[in-house]
């Protein structure tokens, strides 16, 4: 019999992930985290990458995730002059303990990541954005390891493809991030 008291990766008491970019709420293994939780790992990538530091640093596992809760984050521009002031405020909204000051999702955020974006950075984010996925043919969609029914492969071949948005939405951020950077 296995014990009673050891988790197991479907315990949803465990906490998964690397605690320097864990958001507060998954710190605390709240239940209502939702895409706002990938704004706050974002914000900790665009921290990181314009100053080379990440904003919650503490000695232990324990005391990071502690920070992470509990701490602000040091002023982006106290490592980093150069950085626009608008520019800290948008990394740092990112990074609020509460998710409800956040953006509310990552197309927000590259609104908000756009004025500092090159013409070109905003150029690649644009087409990012906008490129539709393509369909795949109906003989690709009856190849594979398992046989479709003949059924299914005519409503697979007409079924548009579900948009991965948020997969693009990410790109199109960081594509700004990196022009901007």
């Amino acid at each position: 019999k296995a014990n009673e008291h050891e988790p197991s990766l479907t315990d949803t008491s465990v906490m998964l992930g690397t605690p320097s970019y864990m958001s507060p709420e998954q710190v605390r293994l709240s239940k209502a985290v939702d895409e706002r939780a990938d704004i706050w790992g974002l914000g900790v990538v665009l921290y990181t990458l314009l100053t080379a530091k990440l904003p919650f640093v503490a000695e232990g596992f324990s005391a990071i995730c502690a920070a992470v809760v509990a701490d602000a984050p040091a002023p982006l521009r106290g490592y980093r002059p150069s950085v626009p002031e608008a520019l800290e405020a948008v990394v740092l909204r990112c990074l609020e303990k509460s998710p409800e000051w956040r953006y509310a999702d990552a197309i927000e955020l590259a609104r908000a990541l756009a004025p500092f974006a090159s013409d070109r950075g905003r150029a690649i984010a644009a087409r990012l954005v906008y490129r539709k996925p393509r369909a795949p043919s109906a003989h690709k969609l009856a190849e594979g390891p398992d046989e479709q029914t003949e059924a299914t492969s005519v409503v697979a071949s007409n079924a548009r493809p579900v948009p991965r948005r948020r997969r693009w939405v990410m790109m199109t951020v960081l594509g700004v991030l990196a022009a901007a950077v």
